[in-house]
């Protein structure tokens, strides 16, 4: 014969198992907070967003990679290299194919030497040593069909050393047609309109600059007026002047509302750039 639990024992027992259920059926476990996930498909996932205009905070841009000992539009490894030592964190660069179908940095068919002549896939390899640089592409083409293929070019070569380059290179376009197409395509986060060569008005490139949103042009200094500038500036447009290695023109610019410059061999001032010394 069992003998029976005595009823001091059976009472908290019962009890403890009343507030145990009672405890469990309203636990769960503790989630992450909503932050921290990401859905396995990155269909749904969004990234943190920065401003693909970031690269304007700076006013000075090294035309054709800078100078290098007196010479400009080498764009060469050394112009570069010495721009990045000097301070630059926006270069320019032009682009064009050679005889054996390679892309490398030459305007037109400057000769370099002796100085080193840098490839599209040697010049992106560099980008990626150095994450705080912009670099502005000019296509040196006006034709909308042949930007296509230098950007597509662009792209492939991006695409196989660090996909996220793409978003470091600010297209150079000569005309409203190419700015368009461009912004259409989508695949280059940052574009310029710039002036050279062009016979627009005024009157035309601030309407095109409204409608299309327009949010950099650069122009040849000698367009530059202080009317001018400031129908861009109002309509939201950063405005870069081309090409500028005189302090004293610099300061002139600036004075007039113009933002940046392009520049051979103009210094970035560590000081406020509105404070400079006449020549």
């Amino acid at each position: 014969m069992r003998t029976p639990f005595p009823r001091k024992t059976v009472i908290p027992i019962v009890l403890l198992c009343v507030l145990s259920g009672v405890f469990l059926s309203g636990w769960k476990p503790a989630e992450p907070p909503v932050a921290t996930k990401k859905p396995t498909s990155d269909v749904r996932w969004t990234p943190p967003q920065t401003d693909a205009y970031a690269w304007t905070q700076s006013r000075w841009i090294a035309h054709a990679l800078g100078d290098i000992d007196g010479e400009d539009y080498t764009n060469s490894r050394e112009a570069l290299m010495e721009s990045i030592s000097e301070g630059y964190r926006i270069v320019e660069f032009d682009l064009i194919q050679n005889a054996r179908g390679v892309w490398i940095l030459r305007h037109e068919q400057q000769r370099i030497e002796p100085y080193t002549e840098l490839t599209l896939t040697e010049f992106l390899k560099i980008l990626v040593q150095h994450p705080t640089l912009t670099a502005v592409l000019d296509a040196k083409t006006r034709s909308l069909d042949g930007l296509h293929r230098v950007l597509m070019a662009v792209q492939q070569e991006a695409d196989a050393i660090d996909p996220q380059l793409i978003d470091r290179i600010v297209v150079q376009t000569y005309a409203f047609d190419q700015y368009l197409s461009v912004t259409d395509q989508g695949v280059y986060t940052s574009l310029l309109l710039t002036l050279y060569g062009t016979s627009y008005t005024e009157d035309q490139v601030v309407a095109f600059a409204k409608e299309a949103r327009v949010r950099v042009i650069t122009m040849p200094w000698a367009k530059a007026n202080p009317r001018y500038i400031q129908r861009l500036n109002d309509t939201g447009v950063t405005v870069y002047v081309h090409t500028v290695n005189s302090s004293a023109l610099y300061a002139k610019l600036l004075a007039m509302g113009v933002h940046g410059v392009y520049t051979d061999g103009l210094l970035p001032l560590p000081v406020d750039p509105r404070v400079i010394a006449p020549e």
